[in-house]
């Protein structure tokens, strides 16, 4: 082998190893990025201190054309000492949110909160017995399958926070806060009501 043969070989060897370096650092980098990234999920969720008192799907909706700013979420008390415990205000980025409805909250039940129209959807009543999460209760003791019952209430504010962004939402009780970081979610159209011109603009169905 002559060393005009050689020398380009180790170049190769070079060339490859050098390769090699600068694709492992890039998945490093790929690594180091997405253990720092939040999974996608359908609301902010947290725990009170003590675990007594649990939110989940907490979500920010902003204002639209059907309903005003809201803030939609599940508010459970699962005390074992079956102590009652009372909402007594919601705040997103300190701007206090408006709650219509019974704001007490009764051992093993919940609080579902969204805007007028969304709550109105569901055919909720005020108080709702839900025999079935009783009976679930044995297969999971520590989840909010211990609820037997839920109210409703609308909520309400006049902030403007921006779609896809997360904004801080405070709930206040009568023994405490509970705070965490919820979605801002973005305005979804109901099916045939907006469509894509030949321009892939989205349009409105019923717009001339």
């Amino acid at each position: 082998m002559s060393l005009k043969s050689a020398s380009l070989r180790s170049g190769i060897a070079i060339v490859a190893a050098g390769s090699a370096l600068a694709l492992s650092a890039c998945g490093a980098g790929q690594i180091s990025q997405t253990a720092n990234q939040v999974p996608a999920v359908d609301g902010g969720a947290a725990n009170a201190e003590d675990n007594n008192i649990t939110l989940r799907d907490v979500t920010v909706q902003p204002k639209t054309d059907d309903h005003g700013g809201a803030v939609a979420f599940a508010l459970s008390n699962i005390d074992p000492t079956n102590t009652e415990r009372q909402l007594q205000r919601i705040s997103v980025d300190g701007q206090e949110v408006k709650v219509d409805g019974n704001k007490d909250l009764k051992p093993q039940c919940q609080i579902v909160g969204n805007n007028e129209k969304a709550i109105e959807a569901m055919g909720a009543n005020d108080v709702h017995t839900n025999s079935s999460a009783s009976e679930s209760a044995k297969a999971d003791p520590n989840g909010e399958s211990r609820i037997n019952c839920v109210s409703y209430v609308h909520t309400s504010f006049d902030g403007t926070p921006t779609p896809g962004t997360a904004v801080n939402v405070t709930f206040t009780l009568d023994n405490g806060e509970v705070s965490m970081k919820a979605p801002v979610a973005a305005s979804v159209p109901e099916a045939g009501q907006t469509y894509r011109d030949e321009e892939g603009v989205l349009k409105d169905a019923y717009s001339n």
